[in-house]
C-alpha cells in the first residue's frame, strides 16, 4: 500500500504542474479581457480630450495588466509562482513572519518600466506631431 501512495504522490505532482500552466493561461486570459473591458470603461467615461484621457487611460490599463500577469515566487513553497501583487498581499497582511520583499520588488521595477516606456512614447509622439 506504501508503494501506491508514493505513486500518487508523484502523479499529484505533475497534476500540479500542468495544472499551474493551465492556471496562468487563463490569468492572462482573465487579464487581457479585463484590460479591454476596463479601457472602454474609461474611454466612455473620460473622453480623450480630457487630462486623463489617451497615454494615461493606456497607463493604467498596462498597469492592471502587468500587476495580474507578473509572476512571483511564493515563500515556503518551492516552484509555486502567483501574481505578485497577491502574493505581497497575503505575504504582507496575512503572514506573521512573511516575506512580501521580492514581489514588491517586482511589482516596482515592473512598474518603473512600464512608466519608462509610457514617457518614452509620449516624447516620441510630441516629437513627431512637431
Amino acid at each position: 500500500m506504501r508503494c501506491e501512495w508514493q505513486s500518487f504522490e508523484y502523479a499529484g505532482q505533475d497534476a500540479v504542474i500542468v495544472n499551474a500552466e493551465l492556471v496562468w493561461q487563463i490569468i492572462a486570459a482573465a487579464s487581457v479581457l479585463g484590460a479591454v473591458a476596463l479601457w472602454f470603461t474609461l474611454w466612455w467615461l473620460i473622453p480623450a480630450r480630457r487630462r486623463f484621457g489617451g497615454i494615461w487611460r493606456w497607463f493604467l490599463v498596462a498597469v492592471i495588466v502587468l500587476f495580474f500577469a507578473l509572476p512571483a515566487p511564493v515563500p515556503n513553497y518551492s516552484d509555486a509562482e502567483a501574481p505578485a501583487f497577491i502574493v505581497m498581499i497575503f505575504e504582507t497582511f496575512f503572514q506573521r513572519s512573511g516575506a512580501p520583499e521580492e514581489s514588491m520588488r517586482r511589482l516596482l521595477s515592473g512598474t518603473v518600466i512600464l512608466l519608462l516606456m509610457s514617457a518614452g512614447w509620449w516624447l516620441l509622439r510630441r516629437v513627431i506631431k512637431r
